[in-house]
């Protein structure tokens, strides 16, 4: 049985979820397999800005994305605190992180 928090984390990591978040954020797609997706494959495959991206990552590794890191982990670590401790729905909780309350 998954915990409530690795069932977001799965749901989070679900192509659909990566797709829409690539294509709302210009962020580059966690999953590789995503590169497959019909709503992303045409941008990977014809898009000379994108074309190099999966050939690319092969060299790269995780590593930070914003300035202000520390403060982006301490909100989500509230907003994760707050939907294991507190029982506040999912949504709320990231709400809450997203404006950084």
């Amino acid at each position: 049985m998954w915990s409530p928090a690795l069932q977001r984390l799965r749901f989070l990591y679900t192509p659909s979820v990566q797709v829409r978040s690539s294509q709302a954020s210009g962020f580059f797609l966690v999953v590789s397999t995503v590169f497959e997706e019909p709503q992303l494959k045409e941008r990977y495959t014809n898009d000379e800005r994108f074309v190099r991206i999966p050939r690319q990552l092969r060299y790269t590794g995780p590593g930070e994305m914003s300035s202000d890191n520390l403060q982006l982990r301490k909100a989500l670590n509230r907003a994760i605190d707050r939907y294991l401790d507190d029982d506040v729905p999912a949504e709320l909780a990231l709400r809450y992180a997203q404006n950084r309350g």
